[in-house]
């Protein structure tokens, strides 16, 4: 429960960082006003999940906290990105295709797909109320789309790769040009994103989309 409770307040906040950029250039000097757009609609997307569990929505609450990870954290140099793609690489390789040899299950996709109790359920019960909601919850650490998910973390540590070289183009001036390092990396990140579902299809089984990515 704890844990769905940070990871709300986190969604909300997350939403409210994506929506600002887009709710400030329509209402520029209204403070106040703009702050109660954001946080009303970010409530109600919270809210809106909280009920229905939609995919779309946990899929918009995830997509919300990439945004916030990458907005907040920066890497200073393309050495500690470096290491820390190679790091993440073997830690992903290890939990997916070795953890069932050591614990007995794929601990990876076992947190993936665990689902957590509605609270808004909970607070029903006490309350001696009838459940307003779906029981369960997906909690928003990864992105669905039918039966297939990639975790968060296989788009924000790439992603803080991007930004550095987004920021490096700029300071470059060569933000852009077709071949910028930004474009480049764009597309190896799709492609290898690409690569990893294609084998996810053909073999059946979890696939790390790091060891694709990296």
């Amino acid at each position: 429960l704890l844990m769905l409770l940070m990871t709300l307040f986190l969604s909300f906040l997350g939403i409210s960082f994506t929506l600002y950029p887009l709710v400030a250039r329509l209402i520029p000097e209204n403070k106040m006003i703009l702050a109660f757009i954001i946080s009303l609609s970010s409530g109600l997307c919270v809210l809106a999940w909280l009920v229905t569990g939609h995919w779309i929505l946990n899929n918009a609450l995830g997509v919300a906290l990439c945004v916030t990870g990458m907005s907040f954290i920066r890497v200073p140099n393309l050495k500690v990105s470096f290491l820390l793609l190679v790091l993440l690489f073997f830690y992903d390789v290890f939990w997916v295709f070795y953890s069932q040899q050591f614990f007995g299950d794929n601990v990876m996709v076992a947190v993936a797909v665990k689902e957590t109790e509605n609270p808004i359920n909970k607070i029903a019960k006490t309350l001696s109320l009838p459940e307003l909601a779906i029981p369960f919850l997906q909690v928003p650490n990864k992105l669905i789309w039918g039966r297939h998910m990639i975790g968060l973390g296989d788009m924000v540590v790439p992603g803080l790769l991007l930004s550095f070289a987004l920021k490096f183009d700029y300071a470059k001036r060569d933000a852009f040009q077709y071949f910028s390092y930004f474009s480049v990396g764009f597309i190896g990140y799709s492609f290898g994103l690409i690569i990893a579902m294609v084998m996810a299809y053909m073999f059946h089984i979890p696939q790390p989309a790091l060891l694709y990515l990296v």
